[in-house]
């Protein structure tokens, strides 16, 4: 070797020793040692250790720098370097010299962030040494949880930080290590200072003396915590799916292209067992363990899958009353180089089938009832789209069921309530609740009839409804009826007003004219008496006379009273606005709470049997107020409300439910309502206990009113 060879050599070993004197100073190695001499022996180890580590991180450098060497020795560089006598020599070998130790403080700190990266980290044991002592990089402290210049570098330190079910372990296998002088692996636990539980792996070679004797265990840590617990769910996952196949009640079985079970669980001998000429038996031919007649058959099958098919099949095994359904399905499995086999599951659906008959034969026997029912019956699904209607609803509406499918059941319905009863039912479908409705629908011929429908949701196990089922009843006779006995009921009531009306005239005017022509004959009476001179018989007739007089005076008030509580005649002149508020004065006089009338000036004067209808119902209102109410205060409202009258009638009182009031037979508002009704018309009524009552009602009046009251 040449004087620039050896020299660059010198000057690599020296900058080794700079180094590993550096490694040794900020170290654990340094602490077995004291004073210069433990320096120097810590440079030493930790020179030695980092040939070593030369060896495989800074290959490149390494040959980086003996490339520079040959060129040194081919003459390149030395043209270029100032060697020999030159005095600038020195200092070009020192730059070469620097830039080394920078390319090998770089590579240190990339051997260190890899350590970390990787969670590793390397170790060294001194079998020399009585103490064994160890060396820890700071990765394998880091991994342990210990300030690199806290560790100690005691066996004892390390055997404490092993989990105790491992340590035996461990200690077996540095044991064998040493004596059979050969590398070992190991996973172990640790538990750190913190309290974590880490697992690591550990990897471990023997270093020999001149004697052949070890003389140094050198190895490598990981933590694999990460690893472990992904490996156990992944044990527990597969005794999980372990258990799921073995105890499943379904048929299992895996077999590859050339018919050679896999893989078969428990059940197959179960569900399969007609099929099998001997026990199934892993590693063997399938085809070979059926019956030949059934080879004959499954065959096929296995073949259809070979080529790629996914298909399922139906099949019946035993015979007599110990039969049982199966279902096949058959896939092929696949790998990267395509298809190596077939999975085969069968399960056994006897009991579904039965269930299936069973549902069969339940339909059957609805739509049999159904067809013979006298209504007209209709199913949905969770859309409101029609599937199912009877021969009777089909009769009904004068269409086929096919063409009542989907929304064609709306076709039929009148046009002028079509859009009122889609309105409504698709309200219904929102809210999942009951649907009745009453609506005309027009048959073919153009005939109209009354139809009064209702459905109930029916539920689903999500909560939801899925779908809704209902009846349909032809209700147009009975809204004839209805509005025959209508006609009947306003007829009569119109009677009954005109028989007031004739019965209060009569005693306003007969009974009146009467008691006022006996009051005069009374009055001349005792104007005569009063002639005579004054005696005890005088005073006996003046005192009759006056008596007689008074009480002629209260019939003639109460006569006014019975005639004004028949039929008011001030309806009949003045019209309804003006009979209202005699009506509110009277009822102020006798209840003694205050009721206040509230008309719209000026109002008109209406037809005859409007203002009636609403006069009645307004005495109604507050006969009712005065008996049940325990009202402070009673407003009445009477205004126009665009094409129609609207009387309001309103008390402070303690107010009532409809509900228990209906229950409890009180009908008064059923046949206000009623009346309201005959004339087109409506009532609202508004009421809660303890907080009032408001009745409104509302009738329909003729374009052009009336002359104005």
């Amino acid at each position: 070797m040449s004087a620039i060879r050896i020299g660059a050599v010198i000057l690599f070993v020296q900058a080794c020793v700079i180094v590993g004197l550096e490694l040794g100073r900020h170290s654990t190695l340094a602490k077995p040692f004291s004073g210069v001499g433990g320096a120097a022996a810590a440079a030493v180890v930790s020179t030695a250790l980092l040939m070593a580590f030369l060896q495989l991180v800074l290959l490149r450098p390494l040959n980086q720098l003996l490339n520079v060497m040959n060129r040194v020795e081919q003459g390149d560089l030395a043209r270029r370097l100032p060697i020999g006598d030159n005095s600038n020599a020195v200092d070009a070998w020192f730059q070469m010299f620097n830039r080394l130790v920078d390319r090998l403080s770089e590579s240190l700190l990339l051997w260190d962030r890899s350590q970390v990266t990787g969670r590793i980290g390397s170790w060294t044991v001194e079998l020399k040494d009585d103490e064994h002592r160890l060396h820890w990089s700071p990765g394998t402290c880091r991994i342990f949880g210990i300030e690199t210049d806290n560790f100690d570098g005691r066996s004892s330190t390390f055997f404490s930080a092993v989990h105790p079910n491992d340590g035996e372990r461990v200690r077996e296998s540095v044991r064998q290590m040493t004596e059979q002088k050969r590398e070992g692996n190991i996973d172990y636990r640790i538990r750190r200072p913190d309290g974590q539980m880490r697992w690591l792996h550990q990897h471990a070679d023997v270093e020999l003396g001149a004697d052949g004797q070890p003389t140094r265990l050198i190895g490598i840590v990981q933590d694999i915590t990460e690893r472990k617990q992904v490996e156990e769910a992944l044990r527990e996952s597969e005794a999980n799916l372990s258990a799921v196949v073995e105890n499943t009640s379904d048929s299992i079985l895996a077999i590859d292209d050339g018919y050679r079970i896999l893989a078969a669980n428990n059940g197959v001998a179960k569900n399969m067992g007609a099929v099998w000429r001997q026990d199934v038996a892993t590693g063997k031919s399938i085809l070979r363990q059926m019956s030949d007649d059934a080879s004959a058959i499954w065959k096929p099958r296995f073949d259809r899958a070979l080529n790629g098919e996914r298909f399922l099949v139906e099949e019946r095994y035993g015979e007599g009353t110990q039969t049982h359904d199966v279902e096949v399905r058959f896939n092929p499995i696949r790998n990267s180089e395509g298809i190596v086999g077939v999975s085969v599951f069968v399960r056994d659906i006897t009991d579904r089938k039965k269930s299936e008959n069973s549902l069969r034969e339940s339909e059957e026997r609805f739509r049999t009832l159904a067809n013979a029912a006298p209504v007209g019956i209709f199913q949905t699904d969770q859309e409101g789209n029609c599937i199912y209607v009877n021969s009777t609803w089909s009769k009904m509406y004068g269409m086929i069921p096919q063409d009542a499918l989907g929304e064609g059941w709306l076709r039929g319905l009148h046009e002028e309530d079509r859009d009122g009863v889609v309105q409504k039912w698709r309200a219904s479908l929102e809210s999942g609740c009951s649907h009745d409705a009453e609506y005309r629908i027009q048959l073919p011929n153009g005939d109209i009839r009354w139809i009064a429908g209702n459905a109930v949701p029916l539920p689903a196990k999500t909560g939801q409804h899925r779908g809704y089922i209902g009846t349909i009843v032809d209700v147009t006779e009975h809204r004839q009826r209805e509005r025959q006995l209508s006609d009947l009921t306003q007829r009569v009531e119109s009677i009954r007003e005109e028989e007031r009306k004739r019965i209060s005239r009569e005693i306003h005017d007969q009974l009146g004219q009467v008691l006022t022509v006996v009051k005069m004959n009374l009055i001349q009476v005792e104007g005569d008496v009063l002639q005579l001179p004054p005696d005890n018989q005088r005073n006996r007739l003046e005192e009759s006379i006056v008596d007689a007089t008074s009480m002629i005076d209260r019939s003639i008030e109460t006569i006014r009273a019975i005639a004004m509580r028949i039929r008011p005649s001030i309806l009949d002149e003045l019209g309804l606005a003006a009979a209202l508020q005699a009506e509110c004065e009277l009822f102020a006089d006798r209840q003694e709470i205050p009721c206040n009338l509230n008309v719209a000036q000026p109002f008109p004067t209406l037809d005859d049997e409007i203002q009636t209808t609403l006069f009645r119902l307004a005495q109604e209102f507050l006969t009712n107020i005065a008996r049940h109410a325990q009202a402070g205060e009673v407003n009445v409202d009477l205004k126009l409300n665009g094409q129609s009258v609207r009387l309001g009638v309103q008390d402070d009182g303690c107010g009532f439910d409809e509900a228990i009031a209906h229950a409890r037979g009180h009908l008064g508002l059923v046949g206000a309502r009623e009346r309201a009704e005959n004339l087109d018309g409506s009532l609202e009524l508004i009421t809660r206990p303890c907080e009032g009552t408001l009745v409104v009602v509302n009738i329909p009046i003729p374009e052009t009113a009336g002359d104005v009251a």
